[in-house]
């Protein structure tokens, strides 16, 4: 387990990226960007593993960027496409 408080860390900052941005997805890619980072601090047994993670969380949401690019991606305030 990493531990209570790299978890409650990276929580937070998804929930404060949700709230300034509105995106699910821009949430997810700060804090799994960041992830590495927290990890170094906290547990850095563990860079190497997290690291891998997160390359991995975001070359799944690479479709995501790409509607974040286009202005197509949806806000959580708002269902449907951006551009709607």
């Amino acid at each position: 387990s990493l531990g209570f408080d790299l978890a409650g860390l990276r929580l937070g900052m998804w929930i404060f990226v949700v709230i300034v941005t509105g995106y699910y997805s821009v949430a997810a890619l700060v804090t799994v960007t960041l992830a590495p980072i927290y990890t170094l601090f906290f547990k850095p047994e563990y860079i190497c593993s997290v690291l891998m993670l997160s390359v991995l969380i975001i070359w799944q949401h690479r479709k995501n960027v790409e509607r974040l690019l286009n202005g197509k991606e949806s806000k959580i305030w708002k269902k449907g496409n951006a551009n709607e």
